[in-house]
């Protein structure tokens, strides 16, 4: 089974409080707003737009040094953020 996991938000914005699972209307806005979509539709796992710009600006792509994974199935374990931060330089978008 696929670990399932993407970059974190920025921490000022949810106060540290960050999860793969969907919050609130305004979680899912700022998911939106800062995690890149690639081509398949699934979202990027190493990158995130820059904090300052909006989804009507030029946005910027940095890496992200911080993830959050889907516990729906099963906890997250130091395993799975080892493979999930080794494995996303391998999922970089063509």
């Amino acid at each position: 089974m696929a670990i399932r996991c993407r970059c974190s938000l920025p921490s000022d914005l949810l106060n540290f409080t960050d999860t793969w699972q969907n919050q609130s209307a305004a979680h899912s806005a700022l998911v939106d707003l800062y995690i890149p979509v690639n081509a398949d539709g699934k979202m990027d796992k190493c990158h995130i737009y820059t904090a300052s710009q909006t989804a009507d600006s030029n946005r910027t792509k940095v890496k992200c040094d911080g993830w959050v994974y889907d516990t729906s199935v099963r906890e997250s374990t130091i395993v799975t953020k080892v493979i999930c931060q080794a494995l996303a330089p391998l999922f970089v978008p063509m």
